[in-house]
């Protein structure tokens, strides 16, 4: 989240829970997105209605440690009846020789809860980072413009589906 955010590295994680906004401009629309870094430790109580009310999860466990691997598949039953999408990353793919999780491994875990699934090194760069972060939201918004669709609600400049329209113009004009 902190790499995504403000494109530094920081080495040491807090795990203390934090809320973080951006806005992000596309095309002629600015979205803002909201994301909570709960680090695993919101009460109960809390979490289910949290989980009602986000629109995805990332699950981010480090690839060298079976311990952070098996809380991932912990905390992911707590949201698998949850409609919102949930992503799977495996971090610290840089470390190779420490690793203690198989790449397919996470593979098989992510497609078994009907994840996406990313292995990367936020330590070696932003880009991976930003790329996991980017497919997430087209996810999202690819999502909820279908939601518009169906429902029949927002058409005009600030839908989801003319959201959608600037992403794709972007990719066309790269």
């Amino acid at each position: 989240m902190v790499r995504f955010l403000t494109r530094r590295f920081i080495g040491e994680y807090d795990a203390t829970e934090s809320t973080h906004s951006r806005h992000i401009i596309i095309g002629n629309s600015t979205l803002v997105v909201e994301i909570k870094d709960t680090a695993g430790g919101n009460p109960i109580s809390k979490r289910d209605e949290e989980i009602s009310s986000s629109d995805a999860f990332i699950f981010v466990y480090s690839v060298t440690s079976n311990e952070s691997f098996r809380e991932v598949t912990k905390l992911i039953e707590t949201v698998k009846n949850s409609s919102a999408l949930s992503i799977v990353i495996g971090n610290k793919k840089d470390l190779h020789h420490l690793r203690e999780v198989g790449l397919d491994e996470g593979r098989n875990f992510a497609e078994k809860y009907g994840c996406l699934f990313y292995e990367i090194s936020v330590a070696e760069g932003y880009h991976e980072t930003f790329r996991v972060f980017n497919e997430l939201l087209r996810h999202i918004i690819m999502k909820k413009a279908s939601d518009e669709g169906l429902s029949g609600k927002k058409k005009g400049n600030s839908s989801f589906s003319s959201i959608l329209k600037g992403i794709d113009k972007a990719k066309q004009a790269r």
